[in-house]
């Protein structure tokens, strides 16, 4: 398969599955021939009773710091928009969006934005795995080959390993510490800011940068955005909140079975 590199449009927008899936049709394999087949065969993997879309744990390998994403829309940091906190801050745009230009479309409460459409489990499994496998990717082997020792291996801790691997701005700190001597593990309220900054990051530069590509297009007026819209995009909006939380509560459960795994071990 001839790799041909990622239209501005996946960058921009962040890892979207239906983009990504456009992309495969017109660039890749032709929709409907074998090989177009077998790569939609393994969009979703199960391993060990979870589901991962391997296409968040691909894009979230190229997306890591180290090994130098160079997005041809510049963006603060790629390994967060282009996993989790484009899936997440995603969720919120395309609600906004529909809910404010084209309520006719709208599929219901923000709610069903993230858990059936833009941040589902196998998501967010497939950006953590992605951070990770990132961060550790050994450039000498081969995808499959790196794929297949962290599925043995730190697949089993993967919730541990990803919170290892998110860091501060300044690529050292840790950004998603647990709260002190907390069991079952809690997130901690740094790590709860520093998760709603992010999510509200990728909205509203997705957002009003759409916002104006799509009045070229004559799609949707170029007016400011709706002050109802503006304030689901405060950090403390009762939507950034909610958001938040349910990928703190994603985290912390795999942190609570990882632990209770680890013990049963013993």
């Amino acid at each position: 398969m001839t790799r041909r590199p990622l239209p501005a449009g996946l960058f921009f927008l962040g890892a979207d599955t239906r983009a990504a899936n456009r992309f495969l049709r017109r660039e890749v394999a032709k929709e409907g021939s074998q090989e177009f087949r077998r790569l939609q065969a393994y969009e979703k993997l199960c391993f060990k009773g979870t589901r991962i879309d391997i296409g968040h744990v691909l894009v979230g390998i190229e997306a890591a710091a180290r090994n130098k994403p160079e997005p041809r829309t510049s963006i603060p940091r790629p390994d967060i928009f282009l996993t989790w906190g484009g899936d997440l801050g995603s969720a919120l745009e395309g609600y906004i969006i529909d809910r404010f230009f084209f309520p006719t479309t709208l599929m219901g409460t923000l709610w069903n934005y993230l858990t059936d459409h833009y941040a589902k489990n196998e998501d967010l499994v497939g950006d953590i795995d992605g951070v990770t496998l990132g961060a550790i990717y050994d450039s000498s082997l081969s995808t499959a080959a790196n794929l297949r020792a962290y599925y043995s291996n730190q697949g089993q801790r993967r919730f541990q390993h990803f919170l290892a691997n998110t860091k501060n701005d300044d690529g050292r700190t840790p950004a998603l510490p647990l709260e002190p001597n907390s069991n079952p593990p809690r997130l901690g309220k740094p790590a709860h800011d520093f998760i709603a900054t992010n999510v509200v990051a990728f909205a509203d530069f997705v957002l009003k940068s759409k916002l104006v590509m799509n009045a070229l297009t004559k799609k949707i007026p170029n007016d400011p955005l709706p002050r109802a819209a503006e304030d689901m995009l405060n950090v403390s909006s009762p939507e950034i909140t909610m958001i938040t939380n349910y990928f703190v509560n994603f985290i912390e459960l795999g942190l609570a079975a990882e632990v209770a795994r680890a013990e049963k071990e013993k």
